[in-house]
């Protein structure tokens, strides 16, 4: 679990700190720095597992223009972060630079992990993550703390489903689980959780048929001649249809729940933009999932993007973290419970409504007249 992460000079994260909790919702018009977050817990995690230390940023970039804040080479990209893992703490520090703005190119200054300092002196060192190394070679100096740490680290994952890959069939042998490769291969994970627990898919069976009523249960098909397995919904008034009948909505929330209870637990779920797919009826149900699901895997995590008012109606304003562009186009980070007005308001209204009705600007102004009179306050003391 992530407990909290400071990022500097990172895309439109200039200068933010975040505090998160089981489940977190983050909120704010578009091009505001949501998914700029997701990618920074996405990097913070990847970089101490990195053979290529470029690989910690993904394949979606071409240059550091890209990465760096305000597109300048040679500044500083700095993560913190306090992750635990198996009633472990581990404080972690990386500091990159990209030193030139037109290439794919980052040298990895330094790291820190619980006040062990990791410094790369020669340019050979700067590729790769000292600590990712020292986890590889059990006789150097703090193997165990670099293993373990990365070993937690594994558990961050970035889900992508798409409705389209959910449907199709899978083939005999495939040994990723649904949530990676864009939601492929959703009847194998949904075979092994069967295989290896029975009692375990009838849980996962029952809680998905408790929320569709028209659907009596699911059924794994294995075609022998092409090696493959296909999905089946059974129908409550009988017969059954396959995946590709269904609606993205219904493949999505079994999509989901193959995720969650196909792994296990420990997790770190990164997910972009949840209520797409998604009648409003049914977010209810998937944060329903979420919460049973969390509260049986207390070290697990789910944080995702959304611009739904519905969906955040089904959170606490604890539990929404709220993101605002100003004017100097640097991403602004409050929680939302900050914002004066909840507390009066939230016995009356859902969390979404509070956020509809203010908006960002609002909570936003508040938190900058706020931080005003307090400087004013300090200079009135100094004086």
């Amino acid at each position: 679990m992530i407990k909290s992460l400071s990022v500097k000079s990172f895309k439109s994260l200039e200068d933010v700190t975040i505090e998160f909790s089981s489940i977190n919702a983050i909120v704010g018009q578009n091009n505001t720095g949501k998914t700029s977050i997701l990618k920074a817990i996405s990097a913070v995690s990847k970089i101490p597992q990195s053979v290529k230390i470029e690989d910690a940023f993904g394949n979606d970039w071409l240059s550091s223009a890209e990465i760096v804040s305000n597109g300048m080479p040679g500044l500083e990209v700095l993560f913190d972060a306090s992750f635990e893992h198996l009633n472990q703490k581990f404080e972690y520090s990386s500091r990159c630079i990209f030193p030139k703005e037109t290439e794919k190119t980052i040298d990895l200054i330094s790291e820190s992990l619980n006040g062990i300092q990791f410094i790369a002196n020669e340019p050979r060192f700067r590729k790769q993550s000292q600590v990712y190394s020292t986890a590889l070679d059990s006789k150097l100096g703090h193997f165990e703390t670099c293993l373990q740490f990365i070993n937690g680290l594994k558990q961050v994952e970035v889900v992508q489903l798409i409705p389209s890959n959910l449907s199709l069939v899978s083939n005999f042998g495939a040994d990723f689980p649904a949530g990676k490769q864009n939601g492929l291969n959703l009847p194998g994970s949904l075979k092994d959780i069967l295989l290896e627990d029975r009692t375990l898919f009838k849980q996962l069976e029952d809680l998905y048929v408790g929320h569709f009523p028209q659907i009596a249960g699911i059924s794994l098909v294995d075609n022998k001649n092409s090696r493959c397995t296909e999905l089946y919904f059974k129908l409550k008034g009988g017969g059954r249809v396959p995946a590709r009948s269904m609606s993205d909505g219904v493949l999505m929330v079994l999509g989901f729940l193959a995720m969650l209870y196909g792994n296990s637990g420990r997790k770190i779920y990164l997910i972009e933009e949840l209520e797409t797919h998604f009648h409003f009826s049914i977010l209810e149900k998937i944060i329903k999932i979420f919460r049973e699901y969390l509260e049986n895997h207390t070290d697990s995590q789910i944080i995702f993007t959304t611009h739904s008012p519905y969906l955040l109606n089904y959170l606490e304003p604890e539990e929404v973290i709220v993101v605002n562009m100003n004017e100097k186009y640097q991403t602004e980070i409050r929680k939302f419970d900050k914002y004066s007005k909840v507390e009066k308001l939230r016995h009356s209204f859902g969390t979404g409504d509070i956020w509809a009705l203010a908006g960002e600007a609002k909570i936003f102004d508040e938190l900058t007249q706020n931080n005003d009179k307090l400087k004013g306050n300090l200079k009135e003391r100094n004086d």
